[in-house]
């Protein structure tokens, strides 16, 4: 026969397992518009244009923080060039854009930045509580031309 201090405890991690996780969001910006650019630079996050986003971690302890970009996104020059998205905070890269090279969306062999998809990367970030800075830049890269991205949204997450 099973205890009933047995049965609650399955009970309570049933119950646990198959509760929805969720997490806070601590900022949420968009960018309605286009921005494009021949060279690595910092896209624009909100309405007013603003290449960077300040949030603030609450609480004592540090915080693992998700920050999600995703915007429309298209390369101009060769098929094989690509958009390289580096997301920063406090001036720091943070992972998985760390890395040189990774592909936010790819060229289409045409001169122009005109074929564009919906792409979206999330970093993740452990921060100590206080203010922080989020930047992002983007980089044509392998015969890519240009770069051009807009329609965005900035999600940042704890």
């Amino acid at each position: 026969m099973t205890s009933p201090l047995a049965t609650a405890t399955t009970a309570l991690a049933l119950l646990c397992l198959t509760q929805p996780a969720s997490a806070d969001i601590i900022k949420a910006v968009t960018f309605g518009l286009e921005a494009t650019d021949t060279t690595r630079n910092k896209v624009p996050l909100n309405g007013a244009s603003a290449t960077s986003v300040s949030f603030n971690v609450s609480g004592n302890n540090n915080k693992k923080i998700a920050i999600t970009y995703s915007a429309t996104c298209a390369a101009g020059g060769s098929a094989s060039g690509f958009i390289d998205i580096d997301i920063e905070v406090d001036g720091n890269e943070i992972s998985p854009t760390d890395t040189s090279g990774e592909t936010f969306c790819q060229g289409d062999a045409t001169a122009g930045a005109d074929t564009f998809v919906r792409a979206t990367i999330i970093g993740v970030k452990t921060l100590a509580p206080g203010q922080h800075t989020v930047e992002v830049f983007a980089e044509p890269l392998g015969g890519a031309s240009s770069w051009q991205v807009g329609l965005s949204t900035l999600l940042i997450q704890d």
